[in-house]
């Protein structure tokens, strides 16, 4: 009885084991998602770290992308090396994309304090109605413009019109853009500690909608 005891404990101490390793199984949905997590924390640091200089964010923000797509959602190995590959890569054109992104929002920009400053009145109106309406496209556009040069081999010129045209062909998707990532912004700017993980999870959740909307062009237009 004694042996019979014992080899029964065996296996059933076996059994645990078996068990206990298979709950610390890397390929497990649980680990899965929380080794996605600590990698949009990575990169929502490196994200920050490299839009410092301003004119670099537009590079920032595709590397941001890119490394999202290959190593957050289709699980590819290096994250790291990934976003600096793409922020070299595209750090140039990046730069020649931002700098009239710039200038727009400098502009918009003053056109909101100028409205937001003058008295009521049907004039006032209709300048908040037109801001409203270009921030839309303004915003909506660069939402879509810096993932699609880091999807696709495209001209500064065709880059932009293909984000404007992103932007309006897939309307009720920009307007939820632009407010989760309004959210994320103002929650950034009102605690701080949301910029630890809030830019790579709106980036991932942009890539819900956006990479759909890629799909019918990737037979169309060159990708990278």
């Amino acid at each position: 009885m004694r042996r019979l005891w014992g080899n029964l404990s065996k296996v059933s101490n076996s059994k645990k084991k078996i068990n206990v390793l298979s709950l610390l199984d890397g390929e497990r949905p649980f680990w899965k998602a929380l080794s996605s997590g600590m990698d949009l924390v990575y990169l929502s640091i490196l994200w920050l770290f490299c839009c410092v200089p301003v004119v670099t964010i537009g590079a920032s923000t595709a590397a941001l992308y890119d490394a999202v797509v290959h190593c957050c959602r289709r699980g590819e190995e290096g994250v790291l090396d990934r976003f600096f590959s793409t922020f070299r890569r595209e750090l140039k054109r990046c730069i020649l994309l931002w700098l009239p992104g710039i200038a727009l929002i400098a502009v918009w920009c003053g056109s909101a304090l100028f409205v937001l400053s003058t008295g009521d009145g049907a004039m006032p109106t209709l300048l908040l109605a037109n801001l409203i309406v270009t921030g839309i496209l303004l915003w909506g556009s660069l939402l879509w413009l810096f993932p699609s040069e880091s999807r696709f081999t495209l001209s500064f010129g065709d880059c932009w019109r293909l984000a404007l045209k992103l932007a309006l062909s897939h309307f009720p998707a920009t307007l939820l853009l632009l407010a989760v990532n309004a959210a994320a912004a103002l929650a950034c700017l009102t605690w701080l500690f949301p910029l630890l993980l809030l830019p790579g999870l709106c980036c991932f959740l942009n890539s819900l909608f956006i990479e759909k909307a890629f799909q019918p062009l990737i037979p169309s237009v060159d990708p990278t």
